[in-house]
């Protein structure tokens, strides 16, 4: 069914590609937009298998996110789609796990709701550790200062159904905290774990941006897997962000394994497209430190 679906996505998205060109421009309110774009990371570090790499470097420890080329339409109603293509070796690795496009979706508001059918990033938490993304479809809604996010994909990694959803409440317009929960077999890059929650929480104050998240899960032999985060940036000195950051996970499974780091970092945008990172880490594997870009652009 799930990859009918993303077929079908396929074609929908070739065809307003066909359809659109003579669309693409400056997406002006109301009006039909067609964008090409590129989001990418390339950085050096002294981690052993990171000298160098080609995607988002995360806590001197892994490869987070993907970089990608894309196509992005929007009718300038509401309804978007879009299609992404891993280009890094987290996505072009002989042995990567993850299958490209690592996007491809349609979505479409219906009432008070939008609903999304495709491939695309699961709603668990703050995607600080539990970032995917698979086939199936997604529902969210706005009401007042809560929003929900519902949605139940394929899982290729294990060949089952996952469910997630969230619950995000704005406190203010300062603060919002989050409840997630999640069940089916491999919901977490396709370990043995089939349950699971986790809380979010984003605080600004004056120029503060404090970010933190806890994830909880467990397999059926009742064996957890733990994942704790917290960062503070100070975003009063323009282009320039210092910030300060800790990771925990902890897994009795032993599959994720057990690291801890405290990073310490400063990002600089350079231009509105280009951005810059320098980064120490204080780990559980030893000292490290790397450098990166990022560079993210529509055309």
């Amino acid at each position: 069914m799930f990859r009918g679906c993303i077929t079908l996505c396929s074609l929908a998205v070739v065809g307003l590609a066909s359809i659109t060109t003579a669309w693409a421009q400056e997406g002006e309110e109301g009006k039909p937009s067609l964008k090409i774009g590129v989001d990418l990371y390339w950085g050096v570090s002294d981690v052993s298998g990171y000298k160098s790499f080609t995607d988002y470097f995360w806590a001197a420890h892994a490869i987070a996110v993907p970089s990608t080329v894309f196509l992005e339409w929007s009718d300038g109603k509401g309804s978007k789609a879009k299609i992404a293509h891993g280009i890094g070796k987290y996505y072009t690795a002989n042995d990567s796990i993850f299958d490209n496009p690592s996007e491809l979706w349609f979505s479409v508001p219906m009432g008070a709701a939008t609903a999304t059918i495709g491939k695309f990033w699961v709603p668990f938490g703050i995607q600080e550790w539990q970032y995917e993304t698979k086939p199936g479809i997604m529902f969210d809604w706005q009401s007042g200062p809560v929003q929900y996010t519902a949605a139940a994909v394929r899982n290729t990694l294990t060949d089952t159904e996952n469910v997630y959803a969230r619950v995000g409440y704005s406190v203010d317009k300062d603060v919002t905290v989050g409840l997630s929960g999640a069940v089916g077999k491999g919901l977490s890059f396709g370990t043995s774990h089939d349950r699971g929650w986790a809380f979010d929480a984003v605080v600004h104050k004056n120029d503060f941006a404090l970010y933190a998240e806890y994830v909880d899960l467990k397999n059926p032999a009742g064996q957890q897997y733990q994942f704790s985060f917290g960062k503070l940036a100070y975003e009063g000195f323009g282009k320039l962000v210092p910030w300060i950051a800790y990771y925990d996970i902890t897994d009795d499974a032993g599959e994720f394994g057990v690291f801890q780091s405290a990073v310490g970092a400063l990002d600089y945008q350079l231009t509105e497209y280009l951005s810059l990172r320098a980064a120490y880490a204080d780990t559980s594997e030893g000292n490290h430190v790397w450098g990166q870009v990022h560079f993210n652009y529509r055309f």
